[in-house]
């Protein structure tokens, strides 16, 4: 009975996620008696719309009302470098928010808007999930012959996933930008994968207006030469760098940069951020990483500085230039739409872990990332038991469960210490497990193009 279930690639990949969140819920019933409450008590709040947090909503709505008030006074220079609030978003990011204000919202109105707009991109995300897995199988076989059970499988599990994916879950509850971030980011990888690469350049734009990080997605389009692509993404910078432009000015851009040096001077030692620069500064620092400040950063350290600049540039470079294998008289025509999926896949994972701050929730763009890698991964295993497809299956999943849940048994005093706190920054690990994993599977489908499969 087993060996018939999973035989067939969806039927294994809704056995799979069935794993993952029951997985999810022994967590937080762990969590619920013997921790702080925090997994169950988050996700509550979310299902029930309870807006408790204000993230991103409060120091935008600041930014916005400082633009329309002080009219002498930069935004950044008020905001973020004066008053040391962390608005850390680029100026054209602003525009809605003042079109509100124009328009009389006050700020509870205002929240009420964002959290209602990035709980619908929640369902959104869901859908691009279940989309994508369903695509991935009509590259293998014929979608129109699966059958609307399995179908309905597969959308059960993508649905209750997200509901169980920490960053995302987390992003919602705090009241995070991140959300639409990562449905813009979900959109791209559909539109690739149905072949509209125009408008997965213009998804990827918009979420880089808002994650400036994801610019180098614009070189990454020249250098492998993807044209629709960079022409979408073109089509959404131009017309908003002129607006942009037109409404803050050249100094308030300037002013921005200065903000990212900052960020990248200081960075952050809170245990949350899970990046190079989080935790060498818990390694080798005494900085608090227990409890969140909300006006101040790190004191910088050349070491964590130096480190940190170096890693960036490292990652950041090899996710422009190492492309797809080449094999010798291979032919990728056959696997190349999933192959260059994952190759964006790969640079996208890069250009935010190579950032000094990337907070869990940041990690939310990794969740259909985990689905495509998943499915790919369930497929060649079926076809082919390799070390590849082995491996690749083995590291995503132990990726996924670092990346999709928060251990509370490890947020306590006692791992606080250097250098047992090491262990804090596992959503760090999920992610170079998840890119390792991506590389295998680039071989593997390339391997697979040279065997002509």
């Amino acid at each position: 009975m087993y060996r018939k279930i999973t035989k067939d690639p969806a039927n294994a990949f809704t056995l799979v996620f069935c794993v993952i969140i029951s997985l999810f819920l022994v967590s937080g019933v762990i969590d619920y008696f013997w921790g702080f409450g925090y997994i169950f008590y988050e996700l509550k709040a979310v299902l029930t719309h309870a807006m408790e947090q204000d993230d991103s909503w409060w120091p935008m709505y600041e930014a916005a009302q400082a633009r329309r008030v002080y009219t002498d006074r930069g935004i950044y220079d008020l905001i973020f470098f004066e008053k040391g609030i962390k608005f850390q978003y680029p100026p054209v990011s602003l525009l809605p928010y003042m079109i509100l204000i124009k328009f009389g919202f006050d700020f509870e109105a205002i929240v009420k808007i964002s959290y209602t707009i990035s709980f619908l991109a929640v369902f959104g995300i869901a859908f691009c999930g279940y989309r994508i897995v369903i695509n991935i199988l009509g590259i293998y076989g014929n979608e129109k012959l699966l059958p609307a059970r399995k179908k309905l499988g597969i959308f059960v599990v993508t649905f209750l996933s997200v509901f169980t994916f920490h960053p995302i879950v987390i992003a919602q509850y705090l009241g995070q930008l991140q959300v639409l971030i990562d449905f813009l980011v979900s959109l791209t990888f559909l539109a690739w994968l149905v072949d509209r690469r125009h408008f997965a350049g213009m998804f990827l734009a918009a979420a880089a207006l808002l994650k400036p990080q994801l610019i180098l997605l614009l070189l990454w389009g020249i250098i492998r030469k993807e044209k629709a692509f960079t022409i979408g993404m073109l089509i959404v910078f131009v017309p908003a760098g002129i607006v942009s432009l037109a409404v803050f000015g050249f100094q308030e851009h300037l002013d921005y940069l200065r903000v990212l040096s900052h960020i990248s001077l200081h960075g952050e030692a809170f245990w949350p951020n899970q990046s190079v620069n989080g935790l060498l500064s818990r390694l080798i620092t005494d900085a608090d990483l227990a409890d969140f400040d909300p006006y101040s950063y790190s004191e910088y350290n050349p070491y964590v500085y130096f480190s940190t600049l170096a890693s960036t540039i490292l990652l950041v470079l090899f996710g422009l230039f190492y492309n797809k294998p080449k094999i010798p008289g291979s032919s990728l025509s056959g696997n190349n739409t999933l192959n260059s999926a994952l190759d964006l896949a790969t640079m996208v994972l890069l250009s935010i872990m190579a950032s000094p701050t990337v907070w869990t929730h940041h990690y939310g763009v990794a969740w259909p990332i985990f689905l495509m890698a998943i499915m790919v991964a369930i497929i060649l295993l079926q076809k082919e038991r390799t070390g590849y497809a082995m491996a690749c299956f083995a590291l995503l999943c132990i990726s996924y469960i670092l990346v999709s849940n928060y251990f509370s048994f490890l947020d306590k005093e006692a791992y606080y210490d250097s250098p047992v706190n090491l262990v804090l920054s596992y959503f760090f690990y999920g992610g170079i497990f998840l890119l390792i994993a991506l590389l295998l599977l680039r071989h593997a489908l390339a391997n697979r193009a040279d065997d002509g499969s």
